[in-house]
C-alpha cells in the first residue's frame, strides 16, 4: 500500500512517528502541548538513554539552520545528562547542508521520510491506519496507546533529598548551581528551552550562572515574555548560609538588559531573602525596568511537589509577583 506522507496534516504525521516509535521500544515520558517550542516527544530508547524528538513537516528539503538549533538544544541537555540524545524526525529529506550537519552530531540520530515508510511497512496494522483514510488516524491513536506506562520523572524526594545534602557555604557553591540548574528545567520544561550555563557575556567580563530561552506561545511563560519584554530568564544561585541582602540582588540585575531581551531574573538562595534585598529589587524595577524573583530551598521543593502532582509549578512565581506589584507604591 503506498504511503504519501506530504498528504498527512502535522497532527496526522505526529501520530504516525508516535506510533512508530512506541513500536520500536521507546517509551514516550512527555509529549509538548501546542504553542509549545522544543522537543515533541521526550523518551526513553531502548538503550535506556533519555532521547529528545522533533517531528518537522516540510514539503522543502529541510534547511541547515533547523539541525543546528535541534543540535544546540540536545547539546544544552548534555549538560545535565551525558547520555541524552536526539531523534530528528522529517517526512520529506534534509538538504545537502543539513545532512552535513547532522554527520557532524553523533548525538543525533534522523529518520527521514523514507526511514519512516519502510518502518511502516514493517507494521502492516499502522500502515492499514495511515493508508485509508484520515477518519482512520482514530485507530491509530489506539494503536500508538499500547506502550508500556510512561517512566514518571524523578521524584521529587530525590531531588529534595539531594537538595539537603548540599552544605551551603562557599565549598559547595557548584554543587548547587548544578543541581539547581537541574530543577529549574525539570520545573518548567519545556516551556522553558534548555539553559545555556556558565555563559560569558559578549565583552568578556562577566559570566552567567544559566540562562533559560522562553520557549513557548502559552501562558504562563508566554505572559512573562510579554509583560516584561524578555525572551530570556536569567538564574542565578547563591548557596549561603545567611540570607542574601542587596549586593546579591545587584549581581544578577547586572546581566538583565532590555537591549538583549533579558528582563527577569531568578536568584536562587538557601533561604528567604533580606530586608534589604527587596529593598533593592523594588530599586531596579522602578528605575530599569529589570525583574527580579526570589526563589528559597522550600519554593524549589514546594514547586517540584506541585510538578509531581500535576499542578502549575509557576503559581510560586506569579504569586510573588502579584504580591510585589500590588503592594507596590510611587
Amino acid at each position: 500500500m503506498a504511503v504519501d506522507l506530504s498528504t498527512l496534516s502535522y497532527d496526522e504525521l505526529e501520530l504516525v512517528v508516535r506510533a512508530l516509535l512506541v513500536r520500536s521500544g521507546y517509551r514516550i515520558t512527555a509529549q509538548a502541548r501546542r504553542g509549545q517550542r522544543g522537543p515533541d516527544f521526550e523518551a526513553v530508547a531502548p538503550s535506556g538513554d533519555p532521547i529528545f524528538v522533533e517531528v518537522k513537516h516540510h514539503r522543502q528539503p529541510i534547511p541547515r539552520v533547523i539541525v543546528e538549533q535541534f543540535a544546540g538544544d540536545i547539546a544544552r541537555y548534555r549538560l545535565q545528562s551525558l547520555g541524552a540524545k536526539g531523534l530528528f524526525v522529517v517526512s520529506g529529506v534534509l538538504s545537502a547542508a543539513a545532512t552535513a550537519s547532522i554527520e557532524s552530531h553523533p548525538e543525533l540520530v534522523v529518520w527521514t521520510g523514507d526511514v519512516l515508510i519502510r518502518m511502516l511497512e514493517a507494521h502492516p496494522d499502522l500502515l492499514a491506519a495511515v493508508g485509508i483514510t484520515s477518519a482512520a488516524f482514530q485507530d491509530l491513536n489506539t494503536l500508538s496507546m499500547f506502550a508500556p506506562e510512561p517512566i514518571p520523572k524523578l521524584a521529587s524526594a530525590l531531588y529534595i533529598q539531594r537538595l539537603a545534602a548540599i552544605t551551603p557555604g562557599r565549598a559547595d557553591w557548584r554543587s548547587f548551581e548544578s543541581w539547581c540548574t537541574q530543577i529549574l528545567t525539570e520545573i518548567f520544561s519545556p516551556d522553558l528551552g534548555p539553559p545555556d550555563q556558565q555563559i560569558r557575556t559578549d565583552d568578556g567580563l562577566d559570566i552567567m550562572d544559566a540562562i533559560f530561552p522562553i520557549r513557548t506561545s502559552l501562558p504562563p511563560w508566554s505572559l512573562v515574555r510579554s509583560e516584561f519584554a524578555t525572551r530570556f530568564v536569567v538564574a542565578e544561585y547563591k548557596n549561603y548560609l545567611d540570607p542574601i541582602g542587596a549586593r546579591q540582588v545587584e549581581s544578577v540585575a547586572q546581566y538583565l538588559w532590555g537591549s538583549a531581551k533579558r528582563q527577569f531574573g531568578i536568584l536562587v538562595s538557601r533561604n528567604a531573602p533580606a530586608a534589604s534585598a527587596l529593598v533593592q529589587r523594588r530599586r531596579i524595577w522602578l528605575q530599569e525596568a529589570k525583574m527580579v524573583v526570589f526563589l528559597s530551598d522550600r519554593d524549589l521543593i514546594e514547586m517540584l511537589q506541585m510538578r509531581e502532582n500535576a499542578d502549575e509549578p509557576f503559581a510560586v512565581v506569579d504569586a510573588q509577583l502579584e504580591e510585589f506589584l500590588r503592594t507596590l507604591t510611587p
